[in-house]
């Protein structure tokens, strides 16, 4: 639907529908995502064909994005019981709390970004059904094959009454009909409460300490910053790396980036950011940085020198590594304290440091030496959300739910007052890391400022 009166009157009927209340019966969002789950299956090579298409990506890369796709779809419909739906239902007849019941938000309107755009698309379609909404997508790229593909599966697949998709984006009057909007291109700061904003601009970060499996934190980086996961939010933008191992790191790159190069049966064709090309070269004339370059691959190593480059705190695409040097790990937290908070940071140090690490930097989520693969695909972890982070699928039913919860028991409240009971903390207990450092510190000022006071 294309023109405003026909858009409009497509919304009217999903309300309809949510009024109903079609769609709280779990047996109708399974027999949904049934139909079309077989659509996709059925359809598989024209998708895959498709995905390669839109994304210029190898036919097995195009493979895996299909089928981590799908898995989602798995994953995700296990999570619906009929039994236990009808067990709940009744709670409150049977005399029983149903203190979980959770009911669909109403229509939900999904944006999707390009990057992965099956995987963007179908992983919060399919939790939006399962959460018993009416769903709405947006599709803006005329030439998309992927789209073109879905637009044409879902309308056969899906309920009509529940579902629903527009060309254009949604004016300010639709938007206020939508019950909860997924946005996964927003670039803003602030959000409402009935959105998930992935943040499209937010930036991910790296450490490669000296105490680090230096190859293996090669191979996960440079697979993380060449196509097709350069463009994904969770590529790390910055990589902070040890000064004693660069030259060690560098290399390991190089060597890693060429072996993937080969591997790939598709050329790749890397989109040229012109504005990012032309300030790295006008901060390496400036001797602000060092590009070490390699002829065998696409890749490109960016040693920044000035810790007060704008480079340090872009969102990047393409094939670079931006490397900031550091001293310690000390350093390294410091040089980020005053940073926004990292979308995730890839720690790769020995198990300790990790900990520290990951309990020091300002980040949403941390892993220790690993990017996860499936975390390459799709859009950012939406915000704001009160769950943990959804590696995959990237959405859960939950998200698209809000809280509806049954009470038959009364409940009671004890007018006895009550003791705490103890922490149980032993005498001498385990000294922690930074009580140990306020201890040293005191030793060492005690070892100074008292030998002074008995001289004096």
């Amino acid at each position: 639907m294309s023109s405003t009166k026909s858009l409009q009157n497509g919304i009217d009927t999903l309300r309809a529908t949510v009024i109903e209340g079609r769609t709280e019966s779990v047996r109708h969002r399974q027999n949904e995502l049934h139909s079309m789950y077989s659509a996709l299956l059925e359809n598989s090579n024209l998708i895959r064909d498709a995905i390669s298409k839109d994304s210029e990506v190898s036919a097995a890369e195009a493979n895996r994005e299909y089928l981590l796709a799908m898995d989602a779809s798995v994953k995700i419909y296990e999570t619906l019981d009929f039994d236990q739906s009808i067990t709940n239902e009744y709670s409150i007849k049977e005399c029983r709390d149903n203190q979980m019941r959770r009911i669909g938000a109403g229509i939900v309107l999904i944006r999707p970004t390009t990057h992965t755009r099956f995987y963007s698309l179908i992983t919060p379609l399919v939790a939006a059904i399962a959460a018993g909404n009416c769903t709405l997508l947006e599709f803006e790229q005329p030439h998309s094959a992927v789209d073109n593909i879905l637009i044409d599966l879902l309308s056969s697949a899906l309920d009509r009454g529940t579902f629903l998709f527009s060309k254009v984006r949604l004016e300010k009057c639709q938007l206020s009909q939508i019950d909860l909007f997924v946005d996964q291109t927003s670039t803003a700061t602030t959000h409402a409460s009935n959105e998930l904003l992935s943040k499209s601009n937010a930036r991910s970060l790296a450490v490669v300490d000296r105490t680090a499996d230096i190859r293996h934190a090669a191979n996960a980086i440079v697979r993380a910053r060449l196509p097709p996961h350069n463009t994904s939010p969770y590529a790390p933008d910055l990589v902070i790396v040890n000064n004693f191992i660069l030259q060690d790191f560098v290399k390991a790159c190089f060597e890693n980036a060429e072996g993937i190069t080969v591997s790939n049966s598709l050329e790749q064709n890397v989109s040229s950011d012109t504005k990012l090309k032309d300030l790295i070269r006008e901060c390496e004339n400036r001797g602000q940085l060092k590009v070490h370059r390699s002829n065998t691959s696409q890749l490109q190593v960016v040693v920044v020198q000035d810790h007060s480059s704008q480079l340090l705190n872009i969102k990047i695409g393409g094939p670079y590594i931006f490397v900031l040097l550091s001293t310690s790990t000390t350093d390294t937290i410091t040089s980020q304290s005053s940073s926004p908070i990292f979308l995730a940071t890839y720690n790769f140090a020995a198990p300790s440091l990790c900990k520290y690490l990951s309990q020091s930097l300002p980040s949403h989520t941390s892993f220790a030496n690993h990017i996860p693969s499936s975390l390459l695909y799709g859009p950012a972890s939406p915000s704001p959300s009160t769950y943990p982070l959804a590696i995959h699928p990237r959405y859960t039913p939950e998200m698209f739910s809000v809280p509806r919860p049954e009470f038959f028991t009364q409940v009671e409240f004890s007018t006895e007052l009550k003791n705490l009971k103890p922490t149980g903390q032993k005498k001498g207990h385990a000294v922690g890391f930074f009580e140990q450092g306020i201890f040293i510190g005191l030793g060492l000022t005690g070892s100074v400022v008292l030998p002074l006071l008995g001289w004096g």
